[in-house]
């Protein structure tokens, strides 16, 4: 098993992990990530089924934690939620429901050649996808441990964890390097139909159409200052009145 320096003092406090020596294994540290995702993220109260049910933490494929993924959880809670283990040898699509139960999902680089048809199977969930396959942003998973030399990085598709109803802290987004795929035609036809809603005067359907440019397009500037803009004069609008 590959040796892995951790990643800085900073993410190590940020994150609450434990300070370990400068060399642990490659699949301890990630699953410390794992163990950490359950602390950084906030899943809606309907994917429990009450304020005591554990986070469940479910590895599909060839397991390549060993115990590291059991020690790093175990005796843990994050508030009241102990963290549960499940393992599934192979994706089933019959038994996709029961994937579906689970909170974070850590997909094996032994299932890569099925990850467009699992993630498919899975919409509709509030599952945290994880993986380390190589372009698992780009197919909709949600992180990705990736390699830098002998550093282990997060990639992040924000769009994907807000379709799964998750809320990411704000320590997590800021150490995750976070997957972009803009469709900029898309972004250009929204913007220009929300300058003319602006400009004809209904400033509410101009907003809502710069609001979806921003799902599209999170970091656009220009269309944040033009939503920043329109509430304003919306404020306004409102105090003379």
């Amino acid at each position: 098993m590959k040796k892995v320096k951790f990643l800085t003092l900073t993410v190590l406090i940020v994150l609450g992990f434990p300070l370990y020596g400068a060399n642990i294994s490659e699949y301890s540290v990630k699953a410390a990530y794992i163990f950490n995702f359950a602390k950084s993220v906030e899943w809606p109260d309907d994917a429990f089924d009450n304020d005591h049910s554990p986070i469940v933490i479910d590895v599909l494929g060839q397991d390549p934690f060993g115990s590291a993924l059991d020690d790093a959880v175990k005796g843990k809670k994050v508030g009241t939620r102990a963290l549960s283990v499940k393992r599934f040898e192979s994706f089933d699509p019959e038994k996709a429901d029961d994937l579906k139960k689970g909170h974070i999902l850590f997909i094996s680089s032994s299932e890569q050649d099925r990850v467009k048809e699992i993630l498919k199977n899975l919409k509709g969930s509030n599952l945290l996808t994880v993986s380390e396959i190589e372009q698992f942003p780009a197919m909709g998973g949600t992180i990705l441990f990736d390699q830098e030399g002998d550093r282990i990085a997060l990639v992040l598709n924000k769009k994907s964890a807000k379709k799964a109803g998750l809320t990411l802290s704000p320590e997590l987004v800021q150490l995750s390097r976070v997957y972009k795929k803009v469709d900029a035609k898309r972004v250009k036809v929204l913007f220009f139909e929300g300058v003319n809603q602006y400009i004809n005067g209904k400033v509410n359907e101009a907003i809502k159409l710069w609001e979806e440019c921003l799902e599209e397009d999170p970091d656009n500037a220009s269309v944040q200052q033009n939503i920043d803009k329109a509430r304003a004069k919306l404020k306004s609008i409102k105090s003379l009145n």
